[in-house]
């Protein structure tokens, strides 16, 4: 491990962006919902673009988070004319088929990318280090070494690494307890509540789901009848709720992208469009402050480090399993880690990754 530890220093170092040795005119790439997803994480690292790019037409001539949004070839045409300085242009998205065909479309134009992966990694060296030396098992510093070698090179996942049964890879996640209460937050259509059912033979306490889309709750409540007849359950021991999860409690305007079916990726975004949904959003402290939580897994599109913060009382209470997404954001591969770890020092972390893409990984924690 410590030849692995030296590379990853080695690795951090190489990719550090210096936009200091000059001026530039800072870009981001794509006014959607992975860039409003970025927002706190620009004003965190004083990222401030003076323009959005976009390839869809309809965006262009448009304004995207008070920021006028353009398209590529009119970036061009303003630093060929000399009216901005040469720009630099961040790339937030984690797909990696996504980030190669945006460099190759702005290479051709000689315009400098960067992504938001390698940026972050480089400054934030000594985060990530730190979350590596707190990972309990080799293989899960293994796993993380190669995740970030991935995510700054933009390149595929080495397969040795890729774990099945996600959310329930360790053996303390497949434990059955009839006391056991699960906490499933971005509960999507109950396709977790299903391999939960399964892996644990049907012995629980209570479910509790969150999901905040009314498309895929009312998909998650078709799921949970047949569920309740095939195990037999009774009808309170598994509670759909239909709104998030964050620090505290609150009402969001929730604005879902509609596709041909329902998609367990970033669907939707908050918004101020007088058109939008209004969602309920809860703290856990304050939804489960009269009940013991046993197991928190939470999939929510970025949102898991604020449900972190909203959930710090029962966590530091019960001590809960969690399974927790850590791959949304860049600065979510260091800054979860690193705050679980703060608010339950006596957790053990380890890290196991479930997708071939920069998709799908999980942080457990756990008591020995």
């Amino acid at each position: 491990m410590i030849n692995i530890r030296k590379d990853l220093s080695r690795i951090l170092d190489a990719c550090k962006v210096d936009l200091s040795s000059k001026k530039y005119t800072i870009v981001v790439f794509g006014a959607g919902n992975t860039s409003i997803l970025y927002q706190d994480c620009f004003t965190r690292e004083g990222i401030l673009p003076k323009y959005y790019v976009d390839n869809d037409p309809v965006k262009q001539g448009t304004l995207f988070c008070e920021t006028e949004v353009i398209s590529p070839n009119k970036l061009h045409k303003l630093w060929a004319s000399g009216k901005i300085d040469e720009p630099a242009v961040f790339i937030c998205s984690a797909i990696i088929s996504t980030v190669k065909s945006i460099k190759n479309q702005l290479n051709i134009l000689n315009i400098k990318t960067f992504t938001m992966d390698s940026y972050l990694y480089s400054r934030h060296k000594n985060e990530i280090l730190e979350v590596f030396d707190c990972l309990a098992d080799d293989f899960s510093k293994e796993t993380y070494a190669q995740l970030i070698f991935s995510r700054i090179q933009n390149n595929e996942i080495p397969e040795n690494i890729i774990r099945d049964n996600q959310y329930f890879e360790l053996k303390q996640f497949r434990l059955r307890s009839d006391a056991e209460v699960f906490v499933d937050a971005g509960a999507y259509v109950g396709d977790i509540i299903e391999n939960y059912l399964s892996i644990k033979s049907g012995v629980f306490k209570k479910i509790y789901a969150f999901e905040p889309d009314d498309r895929n709750y009312q998909a998650m409540i078709h799921r949970i009848e047949r569920l309740r007849k095939e195990w037999a359950i009774e009808e309170d021991r598994i509670v759909p709720i239909l709104a998030g999860v964050g620090e505290k409690r609150d009402i969001l305007s929730i604005s879902s992208q509609k596709s041909g079916s329902a998609s367990p990726e970033a669907n939707f975004c908050i918004t101020s469009s007088l058109e939008s949904d209004r969602v309920d959003i809860y703290s856990l402290d304050d939804y489960f402050s009269g009940i013991k939580v046993s197991f928190i897994k939470a999939d929510i599109e970025s949102f898991e480090f604020n449900m972190i913060l909203g959930a710090t009382q029962i966590i530091q209470r019960d001590k809960p399993l969690l399974a927790i997404c850590m791959y949304h954001s860049a600065s979510d591969m260091y800054s979860i880690p690193l705050l679980i770890k703060k608010i339950l020092p006596q957790y053990t972390l380890s890290i196991r990754h479930h997708y071939s893409d920069h998709l799908e990984t999980v942080l457990y924690a756990y008591l020995e």
